[in-house]
């Protein structure tokens, strides 16, 4: 546990931690180092992580080396348009991330001349170009995001104050819904900035002070957060100064299915939906792949999806899919791949609960596996 930080004590642990990585130090500090100068910068989760030196950052150096960043052309076009004081940067940030891991995943999977396709002025691009087989392949890579923004920012938050003032040393939070949630649900996505406004009003380093005095009392307690539509407890897993977020529990399975799906295909189809995806000046492209990253956080719903896509009770799943593959086709109009990160199972706990294995990127199927 790091002890207590102010800003500047931060952004000096955070110089001396992040020099380990040659290639983070590279491309990521400019901005990070810009965002710890700001008021919030604790809820950044990079920054963290490098603060508590997890083996992330290690992951996320290696990354880079094995997309072979360097050799990207226009590769400066990825990191270089952030100052790390844009109101949205955490979530940016990420978005860029997953373009380092498709170029990784392109160079195991064989292609080559992997170009970063520098950005129109007036509209959208794909993010890259490359060429395998003698085929000129576009790719688009997208950071799948959680269905509900809001409780993550909270739990960030939360866990990002903890490391801030030295909070929770002795156990963790887990972060939920409250009972009035669904009914607001729709509320809290559509007028996201002024719930997050809210959250960091209220979200104090007093709050936590007695948020963790209530709950080393009595560790059934609860404590409410924005008029009830959050609770905070303490948790049975998450070790000490952690934080995480739960959203279990608030749909039925079929409804957790369509939900999961009806993500995909809006992501799926804004990508290729660009007008320049197929006409991108140049390429003579005659493929693309739209590379979806960072689905790890919503895995419960997603495990959900998979199991009855290859389960034998799903057809309706499938008919979903075919819709979605139609529309997609019409779009795109050239033959394209989704590519899905997901994290292989390893098994079960006792009580059910599903352990998960590294990520992997597997390529979405459109039709069921034959027997």
């Amino acid at each position: 546990m790091v002890p207590g930080l102010s800003i500047g004590s931060a952004q000096q642990l955070f110089s001396r931690k992040i020099s380990q990585f040659p290639l983070l130090q590279q491309y990521l500090v400019p901005s990070l180092q810009s965002r710890l100068q700001t008021e919030h910068w604790f809820e950044n989760r990079v920054v963290r992580y490098v603060l508590r030196d997890s083996s992330w950052v290690q992951d996320l150096e290696n990354t880079f080396q094995e997309s072979q960043f360097d050799s990207i052309d226009n590769s400066e076009e990825i990191f270089g348009i952030f100052q790390g004081t844009e109101q949205d940067y955490d979530e940016q940030l990420f978005d860029a991330l997953a373009e380092v891991r498709l170029a990784r995943w392109a160079r195991c999977q064989g292609y080559r001349e992997i170009e970063k396709l520098r950005r129109a002025q007036k509209s959208s691009t794909p993010d890259f170009r490359m060429k395998r087989d003698a085929k000129i392949v576009l790719a688009e890579a997208k950071h799948f995001r959680v269905r509900d923004y809001l409780v993550y920012f909270i739990a960030d938050r939360l866990e990002g104050l903890g490391l801030m003032t030295g909070g929770l040393p002795r156990f963790g939070f887990l972060v939920d819904t409250g009972n009035d949630y669904n009914r607001q649900r729709d509320n809290l996505v559509s007028n996201r900035s002024l719930w997050i406004g809210k959250a960091r009003a209220e979200l104090t380093e007093d709050w936590l002070r007695r948020a963790e005095r209530q709950l080393e009392s009595d560790d059934g307690a609860e404590a409410p957060l924005l008029d009830g539509l959050f609770v905070v407890r303490r948790s049975a897993t998450t070790g000490p100064g952690r934080v995480l977020p739960a959203l279990m529990g608030m749909l039925d399975p079929k409804e957790t299915v369509k939900l999961c799906l009806s993500k995909l295909q809006g992501d799926l189809t804004k990508k290729l939906g660009q007008k320049e995806f197929m006409g991108a000046t140049g390429t003579n492209a005659n493929q693309a792949i739209v590379f979806f990253s960072g689905i790890d956080e919503w895995e419960p719903e997603w495990d959900k999806l998979w199991s009855t896509l290859e389960g034998q009770q799903g057809q309706w799943a499938w008919d979903y899919v075919d819709q979605i593959k139609k529309d997609a086709d019409t779009l795109i109009g050239m033959p394209f791949e989704l590519i899905v990160g997901r994290y292989q199972k390893k098994g079960r706990r006792l009580g059910g609960e599903v352990q998960y294995g590294p990520m992997e990127y597997v390529s979405f199927p459109w039709k069921p596996r034959g027997p």
